[in-house]
């Protein structure tokens, strides 16, 4: 990767951390709408539940906010972003809040702004393995379970097979993305190098040619003062012996002067 690639890729990297942290800061009246509608019993959630919630996403936005400000490593904030909202996501999924195989999605396709196949490959998997946490939790809580139609195991079982397969399909569509988005920058970054090379060579030849034109000029000037010396000792010469030949010589050198310039 060429100096422009990384310079490239690394303000990528800057500008989608501080979309990050926008993101992060969007978290936090997630726990607060949850409160708002279990008051008016509307969707119950447990407000202990919403207050673990809250203090998460306030705690790791101003956190991940301060960090920024600070300059730290940004690749640190990258690794560091995408746990965080994969942590989030986890929260909301681990109590069944929310349907986790559409929300455990997110974070993988946050890292596909990055252009980096391995880190959504690695992201993935992480939210593979928090899925199962999570679906494992759920496993205890669901109705069949609870009115002993069906034990935890076998229902984790029942459902894991599918989540699987969804994250198959999940892992081959953001590596593709990224893939495809990092190919297409890199030659449009290598394209561009090009093109400042090519200009870089321009400028060159373009001073070169000034270089010639001003030499060519100077030669110039020097023939026409050549020219000039030539006819003035001519005139000379012949005055010295005819006095109205030479004028006339000389006077014929004045005019063709003239009509010259």
């Amino acid at each position: 990767m060429s100096s422009n690639d990384k310079s490239f890729f690394n303000e990528n990297i800057v500008n989608v951390n501080k979309k990050g942290n926008m993101i992060l800061f969007f978290t936090i009246p997630v726990p607060i709408i949850f409160a708002i509608l279990s008051a008016v019993n509307i969707w119950i959630v447990p407000h202990l539940y919403s207050l673990t919630v809250f203090i998460y996403s306030t705690f790791f936005s101003l956190l991940y906010m301060f960090l920024i400000k600070k300059n730290v490593n940004q690749y640190f904030l990258m690794y560091m972003g995408i746990f965080v909202t994969s942590g989030f996501v986890f929260l909301l999924g681990y109590e069944g809040i929310i349907t986790i195989t559409i929300s455990f999605a997110f974070p993988p396709f946050i890292t596909c702004l990055y252009y980096n196949r391995k880190l959504t490959k690695n992201t993935t998997l992480i939210c593979f393995v928090l899925s199962c946490i999570a679906y494992w939790n759920r496993s205890f809580s669901v109705p069949l379970v609870a009115y002993n139609v069906e034990t935890p195991f076998a229902w984790f079982i029942k459902n894991i097979i599918g989540l699987v397969i969804e994250y198959i399909f999940l892992l081959i569509l953001t590596d593709y993305l990224s893939n495809i988005t990092h190919n297409i920058l890199q030659k449009l970054v290598l394209s561009m190098e090009k093109t400042e090379v090519a200009y870089e060579e321009l400028k060159h030849k373009n001073k070169e040619i000034e270089l010639i034109s001003s030499e060519l000029q100077e030669k110039y000037l020097q023939i026409d003062e050549t020219q000039f010396k030539i006819i003035q000792f001519v005139a000379q010469c012949l005055g010295s012996h005819d006095l109205f030949t030479g004028r006339h010589v000389f006077h014929t050198q004045k005019y063709v002067e003239l009509i010259c310039h």
